[in-house]
């Protein structure tokens, strides 16, 4: 297939990876754009450094820039008397801006024609009016990983008065300015069909598509089917999902563990070792660099997620790996497959117990639905599917038709 010539630069808070859902999101963005333009160059604005990328996408360019992810403390603190959200200082410092600024300047050298690609909200509200000022003519679309504002307005209904006061303010300064940021852009996609509804029901915004993800499904084909009696969980313990693995743990585990005195609960993922209590069952691993690892110990994958919006991918992960998985109606949003048939979900992770109860006592039902999940994610969300709804989302940004210059697919 031919490519428009155009150069896109792509900014994100996180590498294209296999071990967490930001880095699932951009490796699909970043496959499917080195099949539209002619140079693409993704902006790295993280503290790590990047894994394999020259070996691994040698038709994109990449720039390193450090961004320390700050305490929830002093994005706080620096939120103070700002009209920004606590969850973009990291990234708003003159320094920062300026290097971004520079990396799309030397595109601009190389190629007049440069459109430029903001990864998710935070990112959007930090760079999309620096840009915006210093290059007024470059095309700039949100690519957002989730409704930012939707994530935190439970906390805003929890704690102390003084911890629900503050989440109110910074509730209200997150829904300005992802209003104010979705309004400036040329085009915004938001990340699944659930999103898109809840950016015009929530925020009166217009998404201008959807742009989702692909999964490369033969990385999970020949994981084991583990233990029927354990239950599996992956994912870092941060604060979207600290909420509900703790009231599984305080509510529902005892319930499963009452029925099956010899379940185990295995999780993994940065924080998990804080949750480690062997004597009832409860396996926090910490971080693992290998996810396949901890699928392979239980035949049930567990999302009791809580908080949070887009497209929850560790519970595709799970049914890619052909896993029963139980979960909140949180951590399957997103996600179009049917309960009962392609996950069982309850409306929080007290509610769980009865389900995870349920597919112990009959593996075979597991086994069953692990398959049938595994095989409709796999056609859901496989490469090509996305680039059939994406690579028109793409054409319509940069005003060219690809097809048309391939002379058709």
């Amino acid at each position: 297939m031919s490519k428009c010539n155009t150069s896109v630069v792509i900014i994100s808070y996180a590498w294209p990876s296999t071990n967490n859902g930001s880095g699932f999101a951009v490796m699909a963005l970043l496959r499917e754009c080195v099949q539209v333009f002619d140079e693409v160059q993704l902006i790295g604005l993280t503290d790590s450094e990047p894994m394999d990328m020259d070996r691994l996408y040698p038709d994109a360019e990449w720039a390193h820039i450090r961004a320390k992810r700050l305490p929830i403390p002093i994005r706080f603190l620096l939120s103070l008397g700002s009209a920004l959200p606590a969850v973009c200082h990291q990234f708003n410092s003159k320094k920062t801006i300026g290097q971004v600024l520079n990396v799309i300047n030397c595109a601009l050298n190389r190629n007049h024609e440069v459109a430029v690609i903001l990864e998710d909200l935070p990112i959007a509200i930090a760079f999309l009016d620096p840009i915006r000022k210093r290059f007024p003519k470059i095309r700039i679309a949100i690519r957002s990983e989730n409704v930012l504002s939707k994530i935190f307005d439970p906390l805003t209904r929890q704690g102390n008065p003084l911890l629900r006061l503050a989440w109110t303010i910074e509730l209200s300064k997150m829904c300005q300015a992802e209003i104010a940021v979705c309004r400036q852009a040329d085009r915004v996609w938001a990340i699944s069909t659930n999103d898109r509804q809840e950016y015009l029901a929530r925020l009166g915004i217009r998404c201008d598509g959807v742009f989702g993800v692909s999964l490369d499904s033969y990385r999970f084909v020949n994981i084991p089917s583990g233990d029927s009696q354990t239950v599996v969980f992956v994912g870092g313990v941060d604060l979207r999902k600290r909420l509900g693995i703790v009231n599984f743990i305080k509510d529902a585990w005892p319930v499963v563990r009452s029925e099956v005195p010899d379940a185990r609960f295995v999780l993994a993922g940065k924080g998990s070792e804080k949750l480690n209590d062997p004597v009832n069952g409860i396996h926090g691993l910490g971080y693992i660099a290998d996810d396949r690892e901890v699928w392979a110990k239980g035949q049930i994958a567990l999302n009791p997620q809580e908080l949070g919006s887009g497209i929850k991918l560790k519970s595709i992960i799970a049914m890619l790996s052909a896993k029963a998985l139980v979960s909140t109606e949180t951590g399957v949003e997103g996600i179009e497959g049917e309960n009962g048939t392609h996950f069982l979900a309850a409306h929080d992770a007290r509610s769980l117990a009865p389900l995870v109860i349920q597919l112990m006592k009959n593996p075979s039902q597991a086994k069953q639905m692990g398959q049938i999940a595994r095989e409709w994610a796999q056609e859901a969300y496989s490469e090509d599917r996305l680039r059939q709804s994406t690579l028109p989302l793409l054409e319509d940004f940069v005003g060219i038709s690809v097809t048309e210059l391939s002379g058709g697919r």
